[in-house]
């Protein structure tokens, strides 16, 4: 029987490595480092981050991307966390376009969520998720009146689309209301008196002569 070997090293978190930088200014964190534009990840409007990962390695051209969605507020989301204690962590939004200082990269971010507290110098690891682009404006629907029929009296109203979710087509099937009562006669009743004496017939009656 071969004997199982030890067991290996944990391997290394999956994202960018960085270093935290506690400092909220404008400016080019330091070689491997990245920091937000306020001490309260809640607020922060911004990202500064080193064109060079801890662990030396260049990836300016991969940060250029991270705009490219064509979403108007929301181009991909942002997740740091300390390695050491992966409950510290802070979640951004990118909500428009990274912009290039040299060493570092500008990024717009909107704070989405955190837990614990961030320090200075935590190894850190980064990882971005890109958002879809925006999707093509669609085709404004149609409703357009089909068929008017009269049902039966007590029959339910009915309405049918024979047409398309996009362009509809309504057809309606209208009750006939139950026929009315008799009205009374046009004119006024008089009872006809066939005599033809010139005199008052009485009352309702009337006569020729």
């Amino acid at each position: 029987m071969i004997p199982r070997g030890a067991v290996g090293a944990d391997g290394r978190p999956a994202g960018f490595s960085y270093l935290w930088d506690d400092g909220i200014t404008a400016a080019d964190p330091g070689s491997g480092k990245l920091r937000i534009s306020s001490a309260n990840v809640t607020a922060a409007t911004s990202m500064h981050i080193n064109e060079t990962d801890r662990l030396g390695v260049a990836i300016a051209a991969i940060l250029n991307t991270w705009d490219d969605s064509t979403q108007p507020s929301n181009k991909g989301t942002i997740v740091v966390h300390d390695v050491a204690i992966p409950t510290n962590y802070v979640a951004y939004h990118v909500t428009g376009s990274v912009v290039d200082n040299g060493a570092y990269k500008t990024i717009p971010i909107a704070h989405v969520d955190h837990g614990g507290t961030m320090t200075d110098d935590a190894v850190l690891a980064v990882q971005f998720t890109r958002t879809g682009d925006k999707g093509d404006t669609g085709t404004a629907a149609t409703i357009a009146i089909g068929t008017v029929t009269t049902g039966a009296p007590g029959a339910s109203a009915d309405v049918d689309n024979v047409g398309t979710s996009g362009a509809a087509i309504l057809d309606f099937v209208l009750p006939r209301g139950d026929t009315g009562e008799t009205g009374p006669a046009v004119g006024v009743e008089f009872t006809f008196d066939s005599s033809t004496g010139d005199a008052d017939p009485g009352a309702g009656n009337l006569r020729i002569n």
